[in-house]
């Protein structure tokens, strides 16, 4: 838009006001459908649904620490939001991303709880992995 500010004045700028804006603009932004056209796999149409899970995580400056906290390292605290998503691989249709602290274990993903149909297909990496979660949904 034309105006120049400064790398200080753009960290002045990473307040928790901001951080709250941020995760409002997030929030709106995620209740858009957001869909592709669907992938016709033949092995895949075998089931009710095939549904991938997985998460990103954005390090933030370590003044949102408090706000938004990671992991840490040797150096002390840190500051990280994590992005929780689900692929409706069958439909095309994305829900999320769920804005949580980076310091959230995948196994709380919102996208954990839900039942799927029977018949469906789960695919997520490791960091998912609950024997608890795999007896349900062989239930």
């Amino acid at each position: 838009m034309g105006v120049a500010v400064s790398p200080q004045g753009l960290e002045q700028r990473f307040t928790e006001t901001a951080a709250g804006l941020v995760r409002q603009v997030l929030e709106y932004a995620v209740e858009q459908v957001i869909a592709s056209r669907p992938a016709a796999i033949p092995i895949l149409q075998r089931f009710e649904g095939v549904y991938l899970r997985d998460s990103s995580v954005i390090r933030l400056p370590t003044e949102l620490a408090e706000i938004w906290p990671g992991v840490g390292n040797r150096c002390g605290p840190t500051a990280a939001l994590k992005l929780q998503v689900e692929l409706h691989f069958s439909t095309g249709q994305l829900d999320g991303p769920v804005v949580q602290s980076g310091r959230t274990q995948d196994q709380r993903s919102p996208f954990q709880q839900e039942e799927l149909p029977a018949g469906a297909l789960h695919l997520a990496d490791l960091g998912y992995f609950s024997l608890e979660r795999l007896a349900q949904d062989d239930q």
